[in-house]
């Protein structure tokens, strides 16, 4: 499909072409690369609930590409997705949890978090591990309680096509 056939779409509304659109934007491939276009189409797609938009919403925060770097949008936007299942939200926002200042009050999400992006094949066992390290057994059985119990959310969830 040319870039022209994909902004028409995205302008349209599809929330698949606005994603592409975007990725188009962030790696310049067909168009002349340029962030803050990226981040105006994630945000369209995003914002119709497209789970792989938000994450790419949220990677673009957390870098500070094409928008002011603010972790607190990062993380707003990577738990939209996580929330949804995806899993290398479920992973950033669980090493966002741990690495937090206020990391021990935030244990127990970052390892359901991390549980829930391992059972999908995320590599996390170097990060669960240095968090069980610092973690009560009771806090490492609610954890795994928690993630166990987790269901994912799909109100107008527009999936990655």
């Amino acid at each position: 499909m040319s870039v022209e056939d994909l902004k028409l779409r995205a302008e349209q509304g599809d929330a698949a072409a606005q994603h592409g659109l975007g990725l188009a934007y962030r790696a310049g491939q067909r168009v002349t690369r340029n962030y803050a276009e990226a981040v105006n189409w994630f945000r369209a797609a995003a914002g119709q609930g497209m789970v792989a938009a938000q994450f790419d919403l949220g990677i673009m925060y957390g870098m500070g590409k094409g928008v002011p770097k603010e972790d607190t949008k990062a993380a707003h936007w990577f738990r939209k997705a996580a929330e949804q299942g995806h899993a290398k939200a479920q992973h950033l926002l669980g090493l966002r949890f741990a690495m937090s200042e206020s990391a021990p009050l935030y244990h127990i999400d970052a390892y359901k978090w991390l549980a829930l992006a391992a059972a999908q094949g995320e590599d996390t066992g170097e990060e669960i591990y240095r968090l069980e390290k610092s973690m009560s057994p009771e806090q490492i059985a609610e954890a795994q309680k928690q993630a166990a119990e987790w269901v994912p959310t799909h109100p107008n969830t527009v999936w990655e096509q």
